[in-house]
């Protein structure tokens, strides 16, 4: 796990689950709730390439890709493709990850694939 950022409030984690098993993985999760519940403005900002992860843990995900081009294809440089509220949803922090979270996830998968 690699910090990139933090304050009082806040920490910037670059794939915070990259090679861990899962009793590590359990163990940050709980951190992560641990931060998030101990003071309402606490934030974790993390980048990840497991999206049932990030469906469980997340209030808001941004999914990042290359847009497509009117003329066909798709630009060289990355941008935000799709914003997706999980509070609006009803996803986020939910007890268990459920049918509506996997028809999230083939949506997030649908949108990158596409860029």
């Amino acid at each position: 796990m690699e910090q990139l950022l933090s304050s009082g409030t806040f920490i910037i984690l670059d794939e915070p689950f990259s090679g861990l098993d899962i009793g590590n993985i359990e163990s940050v999760k709980r951190a992560f709730n641990l931060i998030c519940s101990s003071h309402e403005l606490n934030t974790i900002l993390f980048s990840t390439h497991d999206i049932e992860l990030a469906i469980e843990l997340a209030d808001s995900i941004h999914v990042i890709g290359y847009p497509s081009l009117v003329g066909g294809g798709h630009a060289n440089y990355g941008t935000i493709l799709k914003h997706f509220d999980l509070k609006e949803m009803g996803l986020a922090w939910s007890d268990e990850y459920n049918g509506d979270h996997k028809d999230l996830a083939k949506e997030i998968k649908t949108v990158m694939l596409a860029s």
